[in-house]
């Protein structure tokens, strides 16, 4: 299985970096800020330049963004013989979560896993060590022991989990900083 971890910080185009990505068939796009862990932070690792808050609406973004173009291109795979019977329901519950407001709790128990299509799972996070964990399925040594309710059989079931870090050299950091160097 093939899993995205991505975010992206600052004034940078999501567009520019998730459209190539859409194309090279992840299996699930887990997107997280640059935040460690949900409770407490490193000192060295805290960016005090913007909130908690503004950083998960970019996420939620950036996952809806990347729902979108895989949708977009699933579509066009399918040289639309059946008039875009999409679901949507995944990003319209998502944007209505981003809506209203209702990232600025930090409650991270409403998270929902979408498939798109049947093909593409995303999933936010509230930080690194959990989406890592999700995508290891704790599988990684260095990571908690959360357990997850919506785990995709495909992933709970895989033999073989490979991750792509990419986005922001600081998530790349993070998840580092987590597993170590070896």
């Amino acid at each position: 299985i093939r899993i995205l971890l991505f975010n992206s910080t600052g004034d940078r185009e999501a567009n520019v970096l998730i459209e190539p990505l859409v194309d090279c068939g992840f299996d699930a796009a887990v997107f997280c800020p640059n935040i460690l862990f949900s409770t407490s932070n490193t000192v060295d690792a805290t960016n005090l330049t913007v909130t908690k808050e503004s950083q998960l609406n970019r996420v939620l973004a950036n996952m809806l963004l990347f729902e979108r173009l895989a949708v977009k291109k699933l579509q066009q795979q399918k040289h639309e013989k059946e008039s875009t019977q999409t679901d949507t329901s995944c990003s319209a519950a998502k944007k209505s979560k981003l809506d209203n407001d209702s990232l600025e709790n930090g409650d991270n128990s409403q998270h929902t896993v979408c498939m798109i299509e049947d093909s593409v799972i995303t999933k936010d996070f509230p930080c690194i060590s959990s989406a890592l964990t999700w995508a290891t399925q704790g599988r990684e040594p260095n990571t908690s022991l959360q357990s997850f309710t919506e785990v995709p059989s495909k992933l709970r079931n895989a033999e073989h989990i490979q991750i792509l870090v990419t986005g922001s050299i600081h998530l790349v950091g993070g998840v580092i900083g987590l597993i170590g160097s070896e």
